[in-house]
């Protein structure tokens, strides 16, 4: 067999032989495959990255679009009573202070038996309070109830028994007060005589109770859950319906009127009008705000502080100024018609409260102040009063657990035992 010299062969780079050239182009042809697949791999890659970035675009887009358009509706269409509480826990979740709000702690001291300061043993004095931070301060003031409804009202009852009234149901007197610079609107005013009897024991000067409603409750809603207990106490309740409150309201006005302005300008009507009275204590005159008209207690006594001689308020919406710069960012997106709680108002109802500074005023206070608070309310959180409470210089909160907006009857029961016993010790 005949051999093949492959050293020469491959020394020789001039001798080349068919073997030579077909390897050669065999691995030009790879190396051209092989350009073509990576470019064709780097072309998917960067296809897939281009695709990747215009979907991530198109996500930004569509959300930024959604919150615009959510934010835009909020401002320009009607908002409903029901979305209000989910834009306050909202509003609470993505800014713990939205509302100059604090967490409520859990750790807080039993609240006392009734007839006693309701954080015996917690007080701190005067001195030393101005020297704490106001979440010391509040949480020295701040207690959970743990009395059951049913030893409330046999603490009332056993301490109305006292009473040189005991056993008499309350008076009634209603009348029609006029509304200063307005001779064609009146306000609806009813007082709860303590005694049951008009005599000459009755016709002294008395202490008084003005119950301050929230939106879109009546003086009878009021009447027969605090007032009547407050009357068998033995203080006077004063009720009256703000103008435009709620539909239908005794008082004349309208809804599209009202604000918790105009509701804090008929409670210094009706104070006025009460300090003119001989058979009335000027000097022993308590506000009492629930929801709504917390805020407008609130006002009132920014007024006129010197007309009262303490205050109480009930799940209290001092947050309601700064929800509405909140929800609405700016007066002129404020709509023409606004609803809440089925009620529908003007644009005045925001504008009229888009410059109250609630925490400034609260701090201004100069009165004894109980707040009563439930645990389980969506409309104001349990944090709104927990801060106001560390505002407020001489003030007091009681948490009812389980108790929500309004508090059940239960929760009406062991406010009501608690406010008398606040009004007694104050």
């Amino acid at each position: 067999m005949a051999s093949h010299d492959y050293t020469e062969t491959f020394a020789d780079p001039t001798n080349e032989t068919d073997d030579y050239r077909d390897h050669d182009d065999y691995r030009d042809e790879n190396d051209s495959r092989d350009k073509k697949a990576r470019s064709h791999h780097a072309g998917a890659r960067h296809f897939l990255v281009l695709l990747l970035a215009l979907a991530f675009v198109a996500a930004s887009a569509f959300f930024a679009f959604r919150t615009f358009s959510q934010g835009r509706a909020a401002r320009q269409t009607v908002v409903s009573g029901a979305t209000l509480p989910v834009r306050i826990q909202q509003a609470l979740k993505r800014d713990p202070r939205a509302f100059g709000g604090l967490t409520v702690p859990h750790d807080v001291d039993e609240c006392a038996t009734f007839g006693e300061q309701p954080i015996a043993g917690r007080k701190i004095s005067t001195q030393a309070e101005s020297t704490l931070s106001p979440t010391l301060r509040s949480r020295a003031r701040t207690c959970r109830e743990t009395h059951e409804p049913q030893e409330a009202l046999s603490w009332l009852e056993e301490r109305n028994q006292q009473s040189r009234f005991a056993g008499q149901a309350p008076a009634t007197e209603t009348v029609k007060v006029p509304v200063p610079g307005s001779p064609d609107q009146f306000l609806s005013v009813t007082r709860l005589r303590a005694a049951g009897q008009l005599s000459s024991d009755n016709l002294k000067p008395r202490p008084v109770v003005i119950c301050v409603s929230g939106l879109a409750v009546t003086q009878s809603a009021c009447r027969a859950s605090v007032g009547q207990q407050l009357a068998r106490a033995g203080y006077d309740v004063v009720l009256f319906d703000p103008r435009g409150i709620a539909p239908g309201a005794a008082s004349s006005g309208s809804t599209t009127t009202m604000s918790a302005k105009t509701e804090a300008q008929d409670t210094l009507t009706i104070t006025q009008w009460l300090r003119n009275q001989s058979d009335v204590n000027s000097q022993q005159i308590t506000l009492l705000g629930q929801s709504q008209g917390g805020l407008a207690a609130l006002i009132a006594l920014h007024e006129q502080p010197k007309w009262y001689a303490r205050a109480v308020f009930e799940y209290p919406a001092f947050m309601l100024p700064h929800l509405v710069r909140y929800v609405f960012q700016d007066k002129a997106l404020i709509p023409e018609r606004v609803t809440q709680f089925g009620v529908t108002l003007s644009r005045q109802y925001a504008t009229d409260i888009w410059d109250v500074d609630a925490n400034r005023w609260l701090a201004q206070i100069p009165v004894p102040t109980l707040i009563v608070q439930g645990m389980d309310d969506s409309v104001v959180p349990p944090e709104v009063s927990y801060r106001a409470v560390g505002e407020i210089p001489e003030s007091q909160l009681v948490l009812l657990p389980g108790q929500p907006h309004g508090f059940n009857e239960d929760g009406t029961l062991l406010a009501c035992a608690r406010v008398v016993s606040f009004i007694d010790n104050s």
